[in-house]
């Protein structure tokens, strides 16, 4: 007596991802031939190629991008906005940070002695 498919699927309580993943199976007549060897009665063909494409997706052609071709006069002005822009700073790109003056404690000490 053979099983229904989806009845064996729940009573081991396993997928047909898992089936397909843990027997390294590559194609329907594997898959037919795995079953047929457990007593189950397979799916659908398209059933077992919607499994298996979740599984693994079909490769993505890869897209090849296109060089910005440069041309020397772009090189230039670069070259030129950035030594702009060092003289501009003083050949630094570093900001200064403003002075501390006093510190809390000092202030707070000056206060207390004001208050006497």
């Amino acid at each position: 007596m053979k099983l229904d498919y989806d009845y064996f699927l729940m009573r081991r309580n396993i997928t047909t991802v898992t089936i397909i993943k843990t027997n390294n199976i590559k194609t329907y007549g594997e898959f037919v031939k795995l079953l047929v060897t457990l007593k189950v009665i397979p799916p659908d063909e398209e059933y077992f190629n919607k499994e298996y494409l979740t599984l693994y997706p079909p490769a993505k052609p890869a897209t090849r991008r296109k060089k910005k071709k440069v041309v020397k006069s772009d090189v230039d002005i670069q070259k030129k906005e950035r030594d702009s822009a060092k003289s501009s700073t003083g050949g630094s790109n570093k900001t200064e940070r403003p002075k501390r003056t006093r510190s809390f404690k000092s202030r707070a000490l000056s206060k207390e002695k004001s208050s006497d």
